[in-house]
């Protein structure tokens, strides 16, 4: 067996520390959450609010989303340009196609989360932070609004870990060789 071209390792290498760091954000919010709880900390700058565990759980798990979110952000493109590389002398082959359209689902699922849905969560939370520090009857309104996209947002990094996780399956898979009859089929 040949040993895989250096595009492709960078590939695969970039795809697992993306799914790596999805699955780890999401384990420090599964943790974070029901830790706190009978913790049952008081957070006198939130005395109006209830649910300070709540509070305190979150806002350790959204500066861990935020970084993961920039450290995916950077892998996905990590991953896209060494894809780029990759197909640029890959055999055409309906697995390199396969983990194209993957790669790309992968890619755009990342893109609507790090640059529409998770800005719009980031500040519907900063606005329900800085109302509930204030004591300012709209915090509650902030929080079901921040509540409405949660369930999105789980359910796009569900499907996110589900597609990286094939495209890595599909990328531990020996490349196909390169001969002209692979090179002449369609991609």
């Amino acid at each position: 067996m040949t040993p895989r071209p250096f595009a492709s390792r960078l590939v695969l290498a970039a795809i697992a520390l993306w799914l790596g760091v999805l699955l780890t954000s999401g384990l420090t919010a599964a943790v974070a959450f029901p830790a706190m709880k009978p913790l049952a900390p008081h957070l006198p700058a939130y005395a109006a609010t209830g649910d300070h565990w709540m509070i305190a759980a979150g806002a350790i798990a959204n500066r861990v989303f935020t970084l993961a979110g920039w450290a995916q952000c950077a892998l996905a493109a990590l991953t896209m340009f060494s894809l780029a590389a990759h197909l640029s002398r890959a055999a055409r082959h309906w697995l390199n196609t396969t983990r194209l359209l993957l790669t790309l689902a992968a890619a755009g699922l990342q893109g609507y989360l790090s640059f529409l849905l998770v800005p719009r969560m980031n500040r519907t939370l900063a606005a329900f932070m800085d109302a509930a520090r204030a004591a300012d009857p709209q915090a509650d309104a902030l929080r079901r609004a921040f509540d409405a996209d949660h369930p999105l947002a789980s359910n796009i990094i569900s499907g996110l870990a589900v597609v990286l996780l094939l495209t890595l399956l599909l990328w531990i898979l020996p490349d196909p060789p390169r001969t002209e009859q692979a090179n002449a089929a369609p991609l």
